[in-house]
Formats: structure tokens, sequence, C-alpha cells
């Protein structure tokens, strides 16, 4: 029989993504799947139930369930799902909730689940001052201070979302992948876009991260998260880490801390 397992999830615009602690164990097993609103907690069910089974795991193993979403109508399926088939609801993670920082904005019921989450997993890992570039469907720019407290940041399109939005918006111009190009200058119509998109955001992120180290006084270090990390991190120069899983670590450690202030009350 298998250990009690955290099961863990990412919901973002476009793709969710789950992850499945042994409570023990910092290293996640992880899936993506459309983050599609029309969904039902039954077909959630069926989805992962599928997933767990592929690697010899039953859903029955899976004891509790965190969820950090921008997608409300896939929060409350995944819910539903959680209450009929794992026995209980999530812990639904948001801008307000307690993990044990300073959330210095203006409005952190505002702030996304993902930031909040990333701070949190970053926070763990490195010391502030820190910057966390979450490059995924928007990408988004998380700044901690010195003192360990989240300022805020910025948000930018990301780059398959600019290179969508041209094929959308454009008569001629194809849906192609963010890729690195060996060139700037583009031979061909999909290596232009390509060039454009990768090379563009290379120093769109460059250079936003030298503009909030100016308003920090100091160089922050930074760490790259998200779907794109891997493709467009290794060309930045300001990018000191790659950490894919930062999302699910940090919605991980906020179900422990959370989980950990219930016992202490009782």
């Amino acid at each position: 029989m298998n250990p009690p397992m955290l099961l863990v999830a990412d919901v973002g615009n476009t793709d969710t993504v789950f992850g499945l602690f042994q409570k023990s164990d910092g290293s996640p097993r992880v899936w993506r799947a459309e983050s599609n609103p029309r969904r039902t907690a039954d077909e959630w069910a069926a989805l992962l139930g599928q997933l767990l089974q592929d690697e010899d795991i039953r859903l029955a193993d899976v004891q509790d369930m965190v969820v950090g979403s921008v997608v409300p109508d896939v929060t409350r399926s995944l819910g539903w799902f959680a209450e009929k088939h794992l026995g209980q609801a999530p812990l639904v993670i948001t801008g307000e909730s307690d993990l044990g920082f300073a959330v210095e904005v203006d409005h952190p019921a505002q702030v996304g689940p993902d930031r909040v989450a990333n701070v949190l997993g970053a926070l763990a890992k490195w010391k502030a001052p820190f910057v966390v570039v979450d490059l995924g469907t928007a990408t988004t720019f998380d700044v901690v201070s010195k003192k360990g407290a989240f300022v805020g940041g910025m948000i930018v399109p990301g780059p398959s979302t600019l290179l969508a939005s041209l094929a959308a918006r454009t008569a001629r111009l194809p849906q192609v992948p963010v890729l690195r190009t060996t060139t700037v200058i583009g031979k061909n119509t999909t290596e232009a876009m390509q060039a454009g998109a990768f090379w563009g955001y290379v120093d769109l992120v460059e250079g936003l991260i030298d503009r909030i180290a100016k308003e920090l006084g100091t160089k922050p270090t930074v760490i790259a998260t998200g779907g794109h990390s891997k493709v467009i991190g290794p060309a930045c120069r300001c990018i000191d880490h790659t950490d894919p899983d930062l999302t699910l670590d940090g919605l991980r450690l906020a179900w422990k801390r959370v989980a950990k202030n219930r016992r202490a009350r009782k």
C-alpha cells in the first residue's frame, strides 16, 4: 500500500499543472492538462485517476489537495472533485492567505495564488532580495525585498501569447512554437517570428530586471520558473537559477504551513 500523498494543482489560464508529493518528499510527479472550465468533477476524477494509475498509484492514496487557481470555474470543479473523491474540500490558496511573509501591495486579494506560491517556494531556497520570473501564458515578475516582503512586480504577455496574437490578428502569419533561433535575423517568416519572440523576450526580461534592480537599489537573485523557463531562461544572462517546479513546491509549503497552524489551534 502506498503512503498518503498530497495532490497540488497550479491552475493557469491555459494549463493546469498537477504535482503529486509524498509528504516527506520534495520532488513531485508532474502532469499537465488543459484548464478546461467546462470539465466536471467526475471528468477531473477520470483524468487524474488514469494519470495516477499509469504510475501505479490509486486515487484513494491521495489524502489532501491544495489548489492555486486563476480560473474560478476550474477552482469550483476541482473543489467538487476533492469533496466527492478525496473526502474533503481542498485548501485553496489566495493572495490573502497567511503564508508567513508580508504582502506589501495595494490589494492583496487581487494577487494571483501562483505569485504568492512562487514567493513562498523561493523564500525556502534563496536569500532575499530576489525576483521570480514566471514564464507562462502571462509572465509575472514577483519582487521580494531585502527584508523578505513581497512588494509587487509586473505582468506582461508570455512569449507564446505574443506569437498567438500575431497569428490571430494577421491574415498570413502562421501559428508557430516558441523556439530559440541560432540567429537574430530570420531568413523566412517562421524564423522571423520565432527570432522576434525569443530574442525580443530575452531582452524584455533582462531590461525589466535591470529596472527592478535600480528601484531596489541592489542586484537581486533572479529565479526563472514556468512552462517557458527551460527555453527562455538559459539565454538570459540575468537569471541565476531555473526551477520549473517552484510554484508546485510553494503550494506544497503553503499546505504544510496551514496544516501546522490548524493543528496548533486544536
